[in-house]
């Protein structure tokens, strides 16, 4: 198969973000809208980021497109619904044997929020029956806001566990080696 490569001999990357119920890409001061992103997951990732003086962070999913061998960064904000719905999709036992072969779908959800599903070898994923933490509520000044620490600690167990999958994943079985051999070729 041909990579595409950039001038440098570098493989060009193609970086994504997903907001406003689409996956929104910027090329040459283009932006072009998309629905669904699909590939093989190479990482996830969490990684700060400054804009305006003020920092933030963003998780960014790798992704190999089987096709054309292209590379995507796929950039969703840290606390993110679609992300959550991501992660406790792909760590089911379905999610992690697929992970080769994974499209992630983004919408704009009936109560106005962006949301994700996640579909692996052509079947749409459910998500893990772990239960997630709740957000607990801690009082700054007069208000009380919401701390989603723990949660975000559980995401991060998801994301080390899918990331282990993909550093090494299960040996392949031979299925062939304890068949009967039977030679059918002519003496």
């Amino acid at each position: 198969m041909l990579i595409p490569i950039n001038q440098n001999g570098v493989q060009k990357k193609v970086f994504a973000r997903v907001a406003n119920g689409s996956i929104i890409t910027k090329k040459d001061g283009q932006v072009s809208n998309f629905g669904a992103i699909s590939g093989s997951l190479k990482s996830i990732e969490l990684k700060e980021h400054e804009f305006e003086n003020k920092k933030f962070k963003n998780w960014h999913l790798e992704l190999i497109d089987n096709a054309s061998s292209e590379v995507y960064d796929l950039s969703i904000s840290r606390s993110s619904g679609a992300f959550k719905s991501i992660v406790r999709s792909l760590v089911t036992e379905q999610g992690l044997a697929n992970l080769n072969d994974i499209t992630i779908e983004v919408y704009t959800s009936k109560t106005g929020y962006t949301n994700a599903s996640v579909s692996a070898a052509a079947q749409r994923l459910h998500w893990t029956d772990e239960p997630m933490p709740a957000l607990s509520y801690v009082k700054v000044g007069e208000n009380e806001v919401a701390d989603d620490s723990a949660q975000m600690n559980w995401i991060q167990t998801l994301v080390d566990r899918i990331n282990a999958r993909i550093a090494s994943p299960e040996e392949v079985i031979d299925l062939t080696e304890d068949l009967p051999f039977d030679d059918d070729l002519p003496e």
